[in-house]
């Protein structure tokens, strides 16, 4: 711990340096270092006793810039669970009809919660149907938008991937061989506070005859897993999602619907499904921020920032996801999980988010979890 500490401390003068030495003109190539840091602590409140865990849930170093006017790259990698590869790629933006190439190690095209960046999203861990999404792969991306600010925006992105670099031993997992993969959205604003998004995704996986795995906590990392399936003989598996949003100035209403479609070599077929829906509301003056180039959330920069005369931003959330693994012979069960969150955006890089969490697994039994978190990033 205390290594990763001077770790970070010592990227954070590293990075003071490299600001320092900045030049108001723009050269090639260009670098930018940083890091995030998140920490947690979470309370599990059973019928007779509570149970507390504390983690470092995300430790990221990233160098970033250009190498070429229209050639960019990125590389972070994660210091949390052993140290993993996160983005690793090329960027060129110099091809005809406004089209962008991303080559190397990033996600894929696949839903708005998991393109938005963890550090931008509106709770702690992401919605239960995140567990039908594949981590980040080594492929080829081909992206397309078209915007006009404050009137309409709309892009479509398809990419071809193979492994994980972080799984190039090919253990069983949900991520599989190879896989494609597409998305498109469309956005409509209503005025300059208010906007309409929608979505649509999906995505061929092929597992190449292995067992599928599918797990899921009950959307805090620190907890147990509360749904299991394992599928053996996998072919291949079909996903598509569908999403929306709708936004007026500090309230916003956000939704995701997820479809699996999982084929075994003997032609046997399981169709798991999840959805969530989640509101917000700011409380100060301010709102999410909507990235209308890439169809997914940014940073919030807080109208009155706390050292600067300021209280930052607040922000309160309700989230209620569900995921079905029941299906035919398979009943590996059914969950709905109930969020409540409250965020206090101090500075646009520094915030303190807090969620109360509750599940219903049926007859089973689960904790409710309230979790607090502090995170920052530069």
């Amino acid at each position: 711990m205390i290594k990763l500490y001077a770790l970070l401390i010592s990227i954070l003068l590293i990075q003071t340096t490299l600001l320092a030495k900045e030049k108001k003109k723009e050269t090639y190539p260009s670098y930018k270092a940083g890091f995030q840091i998140v920490t947690d602590a979470a309370w599990f409140m059973h019928e007779k006793q509570t149970t507390e865990n504390q983690e470092i849930r995300r430790a990221r170093l990233y160098l970033k810039g250009k190498l070429l006017k229209s050639l960019a790259y990125e590389v972070e990698y994660s210091l949390t669970a052993g140290g993993k590869w996160k983005d690793l790629y090329l960027i060129y933006s110099a091809l005809p009809n406004d089209l962008v190439l991303t080559l190397g190690h990033t996600k894929e095209p696949f839903g708005l919660e998991a393109l938005t960046s963890s550090k931008y999203n509106t709770f702690m861990e992401r919605a239960l149907p995140d567990m039908f999404i594949s981590d980040r792969k080594l492929g080829l991306l081909l992206e397309w938008e078209e915007h006009q600010k404050n009137d309409y925006g709309y892009g479509a992105s398809i990419g071809l991937f193979g492994p994980s670099i972080n799984d190039l031993d090919g253990k069983d997992g949900k991520d599989g061989k190879h896989s494609l993969a597409a998305r498109a959205y469309h956005a409509t604003y209503l005025n300059k506070k208010s906007f309409i998004h929608v979505g649509l995704s999906g995505a061929y996986n092929n597992i190449g005859d292995q067992k599928l795995k599918l797990s899921t906590r009950a959307e805090s990392h620190q907890g147990s897993k509360i749904l299991k399936s394992k599928i053996a003989y996998t072919d291949y598996t079909l996903r598509y999602g569908i999403e929306a949003v709708y936004q007026n100035g500090p309230f916003s209403l956000q939704s995701e619907y997820l479809y699996d479609s999982i084929t075994t070599i003997q032609d046997a077929s399981y169709n798991f499904s999840g959805w969530y829906a989640q509101a917000s509301y700011f409380f100060t003056d301010d709102a999410r921020r909507y990235k209308l180039k890439e169809g997914v959330y940014g940073r919030i920069k807080p109208a009155h920032p706390v050292g600067k005369d300021g209280i930052g931003a607040w922000e309160g959330a309700l989230r209620i996801s569900n995921v079905n693994l029941n299906n035919h012979d398979k009943t590996d069960g059914e969950a709905y999980e109930y969020t409540v969150g409250l965020n206090w955006y101090l500075i646009e890089n520094m915030r303190v988010m807090a969620n109360y969490i509750t599940t219903d697994l049926g007859a089973i039994e689960t904790p409710q979890i309230i979790q607090l978190r502090l995170q920052y990033d530069f």
